[in-house]
């Protein structure tokens, strides 16, 4: 029977819930491009661009796919009951940055800064 030190669970727990704020923050920057969408007086331009951020492009996710992204792989860290390995800390850290970007993006965005 093998057994799992309490350090590797912390650092389980550690990159876990850094995943599920991810996802938190995600899933707002989604519901507020839906209502920005909503509002009126929206160029087209302006929703082209907006939407973009939101889907996202072939190898760079949106807030929507990025969520789903960070879901899959928030199941993957709880389900191995091991410190994560070298590879999962990399991708935790891969898809902070990439919210990060969406998040700077979306706020160039706000601030009228249209692509």
């Amino acid at each position: 029977r093998e057994v799992t030190s309490a350090a590797s669970f912390a650092a389980q727990l550690r990159l876990a819930r850094q995943m599920v704020n991810a996802m938190a923050a995600s899933y707002a920057g989604h519901q507020a491009i839906q209502a920005w969408l909503k509002a009126p007086a929206r160029t087209p331009a302006q929703k082209k661009a907006v939407r973009a951020l939101d889907r996202g492009s072939r190898g760079h996710p949106g807030f929507a796919g990025l969520n789903i992204q960070l879901k899959a792989f928030l199941e993957d860290v709880e389900s191995a009951d091991a410190a994560p390995t070298p590879a999962m800390e990399a991708a935790g850290r891969r898809y902070q940055s990439q919210l990060k970007t969406l998040q700077a993006a979306w706020a160039q965005l706000q601030a009228g800064h249209t692509p």
